[in-house]
């Protein structure tokens, strides 16, 4: 499965919110939510050095805009399987994981429905929508965050 996720910049210093989408190997959408993820900080403004600002920095930014592959693990810190992000510069254990406010992540990407303003209700149900599809996709998962 691919998974695609559109960056909405509305909130550019508190929260990322932004379409997931989910498509098959022949390009057929099978599946769609909005996310939330802590702030990108790009800016040498920001107080970042020049540079430095466009890595991840725990608890603080979202990941860098990439391709990442994506495998199925269980999480050490819900117990539960989780989709979680390989090989993402600077970080490790990226997930994609149920939330409502961007103080439910520490970088991880939240799924749900977005009603207006920086947070996302019906995350669970969404989360486990997800889930399903995955694990009935037996093939590669990747995801683009752009």
């Amino acid at each position: 499965m691919n998974l695609v996720l559109t960056r909405n910049r509305i909130f550019p210093r508190k929260a990322l919110i932004g379409k997931l989408q989910g498509f098959s190997e022949n390009g057929k959408e099978l599946f769609t939510c909005h996310t939330l993820e802590d702030p990108l900080i790009y800016s040498p403004f920001d107080g970042f050095e020049p540079g430095t600002s466009r890595t991840k920095i725990p608890g603080i930014t979202a990941i860098p805009d990439g391709f990442y592959r994506v495998e199925l693990r269980k999480s050490p810190r819900f117990g539960i399987v989780t989709p979680i992000l390989i090989d993402v510069r600077g970080f490790e254990f990226i997930l994609i994981h149920p939330g409502n406010f961007v103080t439910d992540t520490e970088g991880c990407i939240l799924v749900g429905d977005w009603l207006g303003g920086n947070r996302i209700v019906n995350s669970r149900k969404r989360f486990r929508e997800l889930m399903a599809l995955l694990r009935v996709d037996k093939g590669e998962i990747t995801i683009r965050v752009h």
